[in-house]
């Protein structure tokens, strides 16, 4: 795993007022995990491959991000993440942002939300969700978001 501190700089970028990113580089699940798992870390860049996510971070879910942070392909649509159907693939839970940008996420399996169950906030740019299943619906998103009460 590589770790850089690096000043933000893209247009995209602008929205975290010029703050530090601590990114890191991963090629493998155990790098990977153990970035998600790490505060200190705002954006993982992953190596091409098959990542199989066989054990859970949360309950019932593969990955789970509770702060804000960004996954994304060094080579884009060449990363997948493969819940083996035996979890969920991504929970952003409550006060998560995720960024999640050119990878694939498949074999998700929940109740609710196979591929991503979202209670926070999530970009997806250029990236799949496919095949996965919640509920006994099996759908080529099987996404679940929840929404705060409207204010009427």
């Amino acid at each position: 795993m590589v770790v850089s501190t690096f000043m933000t700089t893209t247009p995209s970028d602008v929205a975290l007022r010029g703050r530090h990113l601590n990114e890191v580089s991963a090629s493998t699940v155990g790098e990977f995990t153990a970035a998600v798992g790490n505060s200190a870390v705002d954006k993982i860049l992953l190596a091409a491959g098959t990542y199989e996510l066989t054990s859970d971070m949360c309950t019932g879910s593969a990955v789970c991000i509770d702060r804000a942070l960004t996954i994304e392909a060094v080579v884009p649509g060449a990363v997948v993440l493969n819940a083996m159907g035996a979890r969920r693939v991504f929970e952003i839970q409550s006060g998560g942002t995720a960024e999640l940008v050119g990878l694939n996420i498949t074999g998700g399996y929940a109740s609710s939300g196979g591929g991503l169950y979202i209670s926070g906030t999530a970009t997806l740019t250029n990236t799949n969700v496919y095949p996965n299943q919640a509920a006994g619906v099996c759908s080529p998103y099987a996404l679940a978001q929840t929404f705060p009460p409207s204010p009427h």
